[in-house]
């Protein structure tokens, strides 16, 4: 799935999502992989890889089996990894 617009409800999906610099999400997260390069505000759960990328702004918890992040992401919330 890509996100390139705004969303207010929960987005599951078994594989991967990839949300672009416009996309925004207001609700719960569930992915096998997941890239943010937009603004999620709820909690996420990916059960792979997760990648933020400069961009992304995340407020609310997360876990993820792996997590990247590249320099400028923003987090505001607790992150578990495992």
């Amino acid at each position: 799935i890509r996100i390139d617009g705004r969303i207010e409800g929960e987005v599951d999906c078994d594989v991967k999502i990839v949300m672009g610099k416009e996309g925004q999400v207001k609700g719960k997260v569930q992915a096998g992989s997941l890239t943010v390069e937009g603004h999620i505000e709820g909690e996420i759960l990916c059960s792979g890889q997760m990648h933020l990328a400069n961009t992304a702004v995340i407020n609310g918890n997360f876990q993820a089996k792996n997590l990247s992040v590249d320099p400028g992401a923003a987090m505001n919330g607790e992150c578990s990894i495992a």
